[in-house]
């Protein structure tokens, strides 16, 4: 991370970086340091053994510098070394760099708790040594430890204060730069329009200084911001005022990155021709620099522009090379690729590869949902601690005023002071057990809500891929063989030609059956129409030995408990013929007015559910079950069949 020293001594400065496929700007910014040999490191060694005063603290800083970014552990030991040095020396300033370098070492271990700790007390180093420049700096860093910790109202206040030093000053480019990072916060505590403003604000500082870096990234910010709120026009405006920018900078990769989101936009805005100009140039730019992530960048802007322009054959050929240059490590980028290729193959006629890729995208999908419920959890759970440890506080303070008036009033109020106490401590029992209650159905939430949006997502996503097999490559299919027909009108064949003919017109039937029943078993039509009964009837007909009994009412469910009957269903009466070689299968569905329950009996070869309860299969099922309250009893032996009951509640 950057790092800027004030009078000599450690600073550190919020800087924008911008972070290509994301939006946001962040207070650090990464750069490769210079590259740095052994032989560096040994001299600075030295100097830190014969030398004295700030040549001394200095090489201390330097040397720190290389650690960080070749030996975290050393770089941890150098600097409690160099606060020692600090403290037997007696000097402020150096004991504020010290507490800096420490800070900045947890920051970049991701414990921003620690962090904020020994930023903290380097502010207050450099506040009694009255370093001005180098408290504002500690602010900035104390603000980004309060960001990643998620509090983003204190993370605001530091930055309120610095920016009234800074204009205080009159120091143009750090109020433009405070302005953006209060932007950046705004931006991740959801509110766009107050990021909008806020970045707004500093580019109107940003034009009044020479063109630099800063002034291109807050444009292309701008320009993605807009851009995911679809006001394309707007953020096409700045996304190519930011493409002029690092033009003017000679920044080959930036101005590569602007061209695709200045093109994006573009292609939003329906001016297509401009897109793939901006894609074309990036293009360019990526072959000269030889920069495999922004050349695939730019064939992803192209595949959009020929898939707009229905070229898919075009197309298919962009996103396959872009594929063989993409990040496998970038899930968003890899969730997009896999989106894009299951598209076009589907339109190609590419069954195999539609299903690979749309298997490896339900796949991120899911992970990237994951992920995201994993964060807001961490978040809540952050600011739980926080509340818990200001409560904390706030008693302590009751409790030692309380002992003061017990001091001063002597006996007659101990016994007020005794039964205050007791209260106190039956509320805060009291109030424990209710955040523990509430943590547990915080736990119980997010495993229910996170089941659910596995099931809605497969849902949703079996269904658009029912509907284009069907859609798509059915009518295609039924277009073929009228065609055939036309063909074969008015020609005269030999009887040998027309067995062939007859032949790849049998062919084409059972293709466009062995299509209709993928479509149907993705997502059956029959179920969303007219309910449980029909659509299972469907099913429980179409395969031979296999018997379907209905009882009860016929109610429609819920439509999610009504795709989780089905698919329970579908899944053990594939397991019955696949693995138990079921001669005869009885499917039974008994519907209550607050309860159901199915029922598959085999006559297979059984198993030992103590052994067998652990698989992959059955363990889907009963988590499926327990999201609608619902149970899974299994009995079977070897030899003897199987039956597997799943009772819901409704």
């Amino acid at each position: 991370m950057i790092k800027i020293r004030f009078n000599q001594y450690k600073c550190l400065m919020a800087a924008d970086r911008l972070i290509f496929h994301s939006v946001w700007i962040c207070f650090f910014v990464m750069i490769p340091l210079f590259g740095f040999s052994d032989n560096y490191a040994d001299s600075l060694l030295k100097e830190i053994k014969v030398k004295n005063g700030d040549a001394k603290f200095n090489a201390y800083n330097d040397l720190y510098d290389f650690y960080e970014s070749n030996d975290h552990q050393k770089a941890f030991e150098l600097a409690k070394e160099q606060l020692r040095y600090a403290k037997d020396a007696k000097n402020l300033n150096w004991e504020g760099g010290a507490f800096a370098n420490l800070g900045s070492f947890y920051l970049a271990k991701g414990m921003a708790d620690s962090a904020g700790y020994f930023f903290t007390e380097s502010y207050n180093k450099y506040t009694e040594a009255g370093n001005k420049d180098a408290t504002m700096n500690q602010l900035c860093n104390i603000s980004t430890a309060c960001r990643l910790t998620f509090k983003f109202e204190e993370a605001l206040a530091k930055l309120h204060k610095v920016l009234d030093y800074y204009t205080e000053v009159k120091d143009d480019a750090r109020i433009a730069q405070t302005l953006a990072n209060m932007g950046t916060i705004y931006n991740e505590m959801g509110n766009n329009q107050k990021h909008d403003e806020y970045m707004k604000k500093a580019l109107e500082i940003q034009y009044r200084l020479p063109v630099d870096r800063s002034r291109g990234i807050s444009l292309i910010n701008l320009c993605l911001s807009l851009s995911s709120r679809k006001l394309y026009s707007e953020a096409f405006a700045y996304g190519k005022e930011a493409v002029d920018v690092f033009r003017q900078l000679k920044d080959p990769f930036y101005t590569g990155a602007c061209l695709v989101r200045a093109g994006s936009a573009a292609l939003g805005m329906n001016d297509d021709t401009e897109a793939l100009k901006y894609a074309q140039e990036a293009y360019e730019i990526s072959t000269q620099t030889g920069n495999d992530y922004l050349k695939a960048e730019a064939l992803r802007l192209m595949a959009d522009y020929y898939l707009k322009h229905s070229n898919f054959i075009k197309a298919r050929e962009v996103a396959f090379e872009a594929y063989s240059l993409a990040d496998t490590s970038n899930k968003s980028d890899m969730i997009y690729h896999y989106d894009l290729l299951t598209t076009l193959s589907i339109h190609a006629g590419d069954k195999q590869n539609a299903l690979k890729f749309y298997a490896a995208y339900v796949k991120l999908k899911n992970e990237a949902q994951e992920t995201e419920f994993r964060d807001k959890i961490s978040e809540m759970e952050v600011k739980y601690e926080s509340e818990k440890k200001e409560l904390l506080i706030n008693n302590l303070k009751s409790r030692q005023k309380l002992q003061w008036i017990a001091i001063l009033s002597g006996t007659l109020f101990f016994m007020i002071i005794i039964l205050l106490l007791v209260l106190r401590q039956k509320s805060i029992k009291q109030r424990r057990l209710l955040a523990e209650q509430k943590v547990q159905q915080l736990e119980q939430e997010k495993l229910t809500i996170a089941t659910q949006s596995v099931l809605d997502g497969e849902t949703a996503e079996r269904s658009r891929l029912a509907r284009d097999l069907h859609d798509g490559l059915g009518g295609m299919l039924s277009a073929v063989k009228l065609n055939l027909f036309d063909v074969k009108n008015g020609v005269i064949l030999e009887a040998e030609d027309v067995r062939k003919f007859n032949r790849v017109v049998g062919l084409l039937d059972e293709s466009m059956q062995e299509l209709r029943r993928v479509a149907h078993n993705m997502m059956p039509e029959s179920l969303s129409r007219y309910g449980l009964k029909v659509a299972l009837t469907d099913f429980c007909g179409n395969i031979p030995n296999l018997k379907f009994h209905f009882y009860g009412e016929e109610n429609r469910l819920e439509p999610r408990l009504e795709v989780m009957i089905y698919r329970t269903i579908h899944e053990l009466v594939n397991n019955a013929l696949k693995h138990a070689s079921a001669e005869v299968i009885n499917v039974q569905l008994v519907q209550q007015q607050d309860s159901v329950t199915l029922t598959v009996q085999d006559n297979g070869k059984g198993f030992d559910p103590a052994v067998a309860v652990s698989g992959t299969g059955l363990n889907n099922i009963r988590n499926r079950a327990e999201m609608f309250r619902g149970t899974l009893d299994i009995v079977s032996s070897p030899g003897k069949g199987t039956e597997v009951s799943v009772s819901f509640m409704i």
